[in-house]
């Protein structure tokens, strides 16, 4: 809630929309310029409405000086998802008393108490929403719960729900309902899932949500071509232009291969698609049997005293040849062979429960990559030797890899 006393402090009508222009929305074009992005917000936000564009710029002003205070952390800043416009002229407004005694919603706890409590871990109970709530996507029930927490008076909005209501009632309408649910099930949040896609985590599995997605919402808008002279809303749907989500869909088809992708774990790229990628895919699939032939020669010029080695390819280190220790208790020295490089010597760590450290011959596993004369070093930390350590020295003597 802005008051007035909050808007009085922040009141300039241009510094608000330089505030407003300022945000960053994840919706928005990618290295967009400060014109583009005025463009962007313009279509989400009606600037010649002064009192909305004051009521905006003082929240953001409000949330960029109190966020610390709101989110209990110092280093981080308020993220701004996206721009949505509420009218308040049409919403029925109800106390928390109302909302009870009617029993529209019934949220309980989990009866566990190591659950109770934690976010997601509660049902909802007997009530109106629990009654309604036949959604077969999350999205769906999301938007019913929406509705039901604010209700319109709006009576063409109100005649509009009920026609479609009464169209789906009626029994020759039951293979459209079938089809339209089964469809409905696949539909996912578009906007978390391209929130993913763009922070390059997205999964093998949620590429292949946001194309059911897209495949099922155009089938959804050529189901109801068929009934769209029962209801506007339905007429609404049916005149939706899915020739984008169409596109796109079928671009994914033919250049995912959602079924390799799926066995993998892996975005996988299909066969085709790519000649550059297939040569590269083709070389990765004949590299079991390179690594063999190689590994072959290399046994050839080695010492008659090592009876087995593998050839190992490790994408950030490259080749690696590896032979079993030939004796046992065989030192630094003796290990080295010709024309070969010893990379590692990890030993397996003896676990203590008391407070010991203490490291022979330690070595950085990354700072080995960068560095040939790397000097091992010995560490112990325990009651004779002391808990606390001081280094010191000048600038890259070695003390952090220390």
């Amino acid at each position: 809630m802005i008051t007035p006393s909050v808007i009085s402090t922040f009141v300039d009508y241009e510094a608000c929309k330089r505030r407003i222009y300022s945000l960053a929305l994840p919706g928005e074009p990618s290295a967009c310029s400060e014109e583009q992005r005025a463009i962007f917000l313009r279509t989400v936000l009606d600037f010649s409405q002064t009192m909305s564009v004051h009521a905006l710029g003082a929240l953001l002003r409000y949330l960029d000086l109190h966020w610390s205070n709101l989110n209990m952390d110092l280093h981080t800043k308020p993220h701004f998802m996206t721009l949505k416009r509420i009218s308040l002229l049409d919403i029925v407004l109800m106390d928390e008393d109302t909302y009870r005694g009617l029993q529209i919603f019934n949220t309980q706890a989990h009866p566990s108490g190591f659950k109770r409590g934690v976010q997601g871990s509660n049902k909802e109970g007997l009530s109106l929403f629990h009654l309604f709530s036949k959604c077969y996507s999350k999205v769906g029930q999301a938007r019913l719960r929406l509705l039901l927490r604010h209700p319109t008076t709006d009576i063409g909005t109100l005649r509009q729900r009920q026609d479609v209501i009464e169209f789906f009632m009626k029994p020759q309408s039951d293979s459209i309902m079938r089809n339209i649910c089964s469809s409905l099930r696949y539909i996912k949040n578009v906007n978390g899932i391209l929130a993913k896609i763009k922070a390059l985590s997205a999964k093998a599995f949620v590429w292949k949500s946001l194309y059911n997605t897209l495949y099922n919402a155009v089938v959804i808008s050529e189901i109801c071509e068929n009934a769209r002279r029962a209801s506007q809303y339905l007429d609404k749907i049916a005149s939706f232009d899915t020739n984008k989500l169409y596109e796109m869909a079928l671009y994914m088809n033919r250049i995912i291969d959602f079924d390799l992708s799926k066995s993998e774990g892996k975005f996988t790229v299909k066969v085709g698609v790519d000649a550059d990628l297939d040569m590269k895919k083709q070389t990765m699939a004949s590299l079991h049997g390179l690594m063999s032939e190689t590994a072959k020669v290399e046994m050839e010029r080695l010492p008659s005293f090592i009876e087995e080695c593998t050839m190992l390819y490790m994408p950030h280190l490259g080749y690696l040849l590896g032979v079993r220790a030939w004796s046992d208790h065989l030192t630094l020295e003796q290990k080295e062979l010709p024309d070969m490089k010893f990379m590692y010597n990890f030993v397996r760590p003896t676990l203590s429960t008391e407070k010991v450290i203490q490291i022979k011959q330690g070595r950085h596993p990354l700072y080995l990559l960068t560095c040939d004369n790397f000097v091992a070093n010995d560490a112990e930390s325990s009651r004779e030797a002391g808990f606390v350590k001081i280094l010191t020295g000048p600038n890259a003597s070695g003390k952090s890899i220390y």
